[in-house]
């Protein structure tokens, strides 16, 4: 997700609810491929075959979840400075009340 699309994803609290949703079933997909490269190294193992192409693609789902996690991050502090401004923007407005 590129930053523009995080700025637009934490805009109000219901653009980060819905973020936060599409994320978790986004993460939710990459954990279970995690889960069936696995399940398909640990077979391919088990038949005694040549694994390098299974461990080949359990490297990139794994990056893909990692990835996941990043965008997150990136998420989690872009909102966290977008509070941080609107909190420094209603201190003027509260002393002047």
């Amino acid at each position: 997700m590129t930053n523009t699309t995080i700025e637009t994803a934490i805009a109000d609290r219901t653009s980060w609810l819905a973020f936060r949703t599409d994320w978790r079933l986004r993460y939710v997909q990459a954990s279970e491929d995690v889960r069936e490269a696995k399940r398909t190294l640990r077979a391919t193992y088990a038949a005694g075959r040549d694994a390098s192409g299974d461990q080949s693609a359990l490297h990139y789902v794994r990056v893909a979840a990692n990835r996941l996690m990043l965008e997150l991050d990136k998420a989690k502090e872009a909102k966290a400075e977008r509070m941080a401004e609107a909190a420094e923007e209603a201190k003027p407005a509260a002393k002047a009340a």
